[in-house]
C-alpha cells in the first residue's frame, strides 16, 4: 500500500512539473534528478514514468534520460477537433441547465483572467481558460466529456510551444469568453455555438 501511494505521488508530482513547464528549457530530465527533487526512491519514479510514457507525456530513452514530449501539428489539430465536437455539442443543454450560481463562477473566472492580462501572466491565464471550459462541461454533466477535455488540456500544457508563443492576444480571448456568456444568458443557442466555435478555432 505504501509503495502504491509513493507511485501515485510520484506520478502526480512529475505530471505537475511537466504541466508547470519545469522542463521547458532542457526538454529532458532523469530518474536520478527526479528522485532527488521529489525525495522519492527510484522504483516509484520508474513506475510513474512508465505510466506517463503510456499517456504520451514522456519518452524513456535508455542510458540517455527522460525526454519531455511535445505535440506535432496533426496531434494538435486532432485535439482541437475533439474539443470543438464536444464543446459545441453540449451548448444546447448548457443553455437550458445553467444556474445563476454556475454563471457566477464563469464570470468570476473572467474577472481573474482580466487580472492576468494586466499582469501579463500567460500561464495562470491559460489555467483559468481551462477552468472556464471545464465549468461549461460540468454544467452538462457528462463525466467522460469532462475527463476527455481535462486530458486534452494536460497534453496541451505539456507542449513547450504552448508557453513559448509570443503572439498570444489574451485580452481577445477574454472578450470571446464574455461573448459566449452573453449568448448563453440570452439563451441564444445558435449564437453561443457560433461564438464558442470561433473561440476554439482562434486557439
Amino acid at each position: 500500500m505504501k509503495e502504491k501511494t509513493l507511485q501515485e505521488t510520484a506520478y502526480i508530482e512529475i505530471k505537475n512539473k511537466i504541466i508547470r513547464g519545469d522542463f521547458l528549457e532542457s526538454g529532458f530530465t532523469s530518474q536520478n534528478q527526479l528522485a532527488a527533487e521529489l525525495g522519492i526512491s527510484r522504483t516509484p519514479i520508474i513506475t510513474a514514468l512508465q505510466r506517463l510514457q503510456n499517456e504520451g507525456f514522456v519518452k524513456i530513452i535508455s542510458k540517455h534520460g527522460i525526454q519531455i514530449l511535445g505535440l506535432n501539428v496533426r496531434e494538435l489539430e486532432e485535439m482541437y477537433e475533439l474539443r470543438l465536437a464536444i464543446e459545441t455539442f453540449i451548448i444546447p443543454k448548457v443553455v437550458e441547465l445553467m444556474t445563476a450560481e454556475q454563471m457566477e463562477i464563469l464570470e468570476e473566472i473572467i474577472q481573474e483572467q482580466k487580472k492576468c492580462v494586466e499582469n501579463k501572466d500567460l500561464v495562470q491565464f491559460l489555467k483559468l481558460d481551462s477552468a472556464f471550459h471545464l465549468q461549461l462541461t460540468e454544467v452538462y454533466g457528462n463525466s467522460l466529456f469532462i475527463q476527455t477535455l481535462s486530458n486534452i488540456r494536460e497534453r496541451l500544457f505539456s507542449n513547450p510551444y504552448y508557453f513559448r508563443r509570443k503572439d498570444y492576444q489574451i485580452s481577445r480571448y477574454v472578450k470571446e469568453h464574455e461573448q459566449i456568456i452573453e449568448a448563453i444568458k440570452s439563451k441564444d443557442i445558435s449564437q453561443a455555438i457560433k461564438e464558442l466555435e470561433a473561440h476554439i478555432l482562434n486557439g
